[in-house]
């Protein structure tokens, strides 16, 4: 298995990978065609690649496992001027490579990555089955967050 940040070679098959996760296993009901949809969110992953990482786990050329960190400058503080944390999203592992390591091992690259690029943080809003997954990663609740909900999801 080969983890390493996306190209934008890469950015089609991600795009395919989101739309399958959203429709097929999410149940979404597209408002959009297939082909607009991952032409419009090949477009986003693009804007993205200067300020979001995407991280992927390969086996045989196919990208088996993936996940998107979206980086958000911080106003500066006195005590560090240039900061930035991360917010997980995106997260996706093909069904057939599930509970094999591979999102974990993934997750770890993620994790070591930010670290080296000084991150205050990472966050990450994950469904009810993904809560032990992150836990066993060491995030947890510290802060509460406070949400207004502006329009129905």
């Amino acid at each position: 298995m080969d983890y390493r940040l996306a190209r934008a070679t890469d950015l089609g098959t991600l795009a395919e990978l989101r739309w399958q996760s959203r429709t097929d296993e999410d149940g979404e009901t597209p408002q959009c065609s297939h082909s607009e949809f991952t032409a419009a969110c090949e477009r986003f992953l693009l804007k993205g690649l200067t300020s979001s990482a995407y991280w992927l786990a390969v086996e045989d050329n196919r990208i088996v496992s993936h996940i998107c960190v979206q980086q958000v400058p911080m106003i500066p503080r006195p005590c560090r001027i240039d900061d930035r944390w991360g917010y997980i999203t995106n997260a996706y592992t093909l069904p057939l490579f599930r509970n094999q390591g591979i999102g974990e091992t993934l997750m770890r690259h993620v994790i070591a990555w930010a670290q080296t690029e000084e991150l205050e943080l990472l966050i990450v809003w994950p469904s009810d089955r993904a809560i032990s997954f992150y836990r066993k990663l060491g995030f947890k609740s510290e802060n509460d967050i406070l949400q207004r909900t502006l329009r129905p999801y």
